[in-house]
């Protein structure tokens, strides 16, 4: 799979959407990334409780939606690396993306067959 995820280094972000469970909680169930005119797409496998990644969409799909404050965390950042580990159950639930520096800044992890989205912030600064 990081093999699949290469083409993302070094690219910019230009936006996020966001489709969200609006039976349950209204959770993001799903999201795509747009990264120089390319799609980087999340989705949650329901039954692993695992990321999956892929780069296919219909965009204009309805049920994503533009989130304004999501997209301010990401819009014009440039994905600098990234990591896509895998549990100690062999599934991949969380996706780190290092933006504008290596270290991981953003996280993204399946929870109850939803995504949730992080900031990473260094606590042992000097």
């Amino acid at each position: 799979m990081e093999k699949q995820l290469q083409w993302i280094l070094g690219k910019m972000i230009q936006a996020v959407y966001v489709k969200r469970d609006e039976d349950y909680n209204n959770n993001i169930i799903s999201m795509y990334c747009i990264i120089e005119n390319n799609i980087l797409v999340l989705d949650v496998d329901q039954e692993a409780d695992a990321i999956i990644v892929g780069n296919l969409i219909d965009i204009n799909n309805e049920q994503y939606e533009e989130d304004l404050m999501i997209n301010k965390l990401f819009k014009n950042k440039k994905i600098v690396s990234f990591w896509f580990p895998v549990n100690n159950q062999g599934f991949n639930d969380v996706l780190m993306l290092g933006l504008d520096k290596f270290v991981p800044t953003h996280l993204f992890s399946t929870i109850a067959s939803c995504i949730k989205i992080n900031i990473v912030e260094q606590i042992d600064k000097p």
